[in-house]
């Protein structure tokens, strides 16, 4: 059963969004990477799907874009869907798909 979060409003065309994100604990296992905003507002790296790309795909990208290192993607945890307006007011609908992943090597071309 996927988790949904926001509130559904009848009579409004969402735009969907799809997007894969990591949850990539510290050695300790006691925190997990998020990456934050120009606006200070922190997120699970990772984000929207290109084209035809697989998850993993996605994620790798979104990873090495945002951190500046190559990673292994591992095990799927899971899905959840959230209702919310974006910057410019449109409404939406984000459908996260979440992995376990751990940081690799820096990557030389970053």
């Amino acid at each position: 059963m996927k988790k949904v979060f926001g509130e559904k409003i009848n009579r409004i065309d969402y735009e969907i969004r799809k997007g894969v994100y990591a949850v990539i604990f510290n050695s300790k296992k006691d925190k997990v990477l998020t990456v934050q905003t120009k606006k200070g507002h922190y997120f699970l790296p990772g984000g929207g799907i290109e084209d035809d790309e697989s998850h993993t795909q996605c994620l790798a990208r979104e990873l090495l874009e945002e951190t500046g290192y190559d990673a292994f993607i591992s095990t799927y945890l899971g899905s959840a869907m959230r209702y919310f307006y974006s910057a410019d007011g449109k409404p939406c609908l984000s459908q996260g798909y979440f992995y376990l992943a751990k940081l690799s090597k820096k990557n030389k071309n970053q």
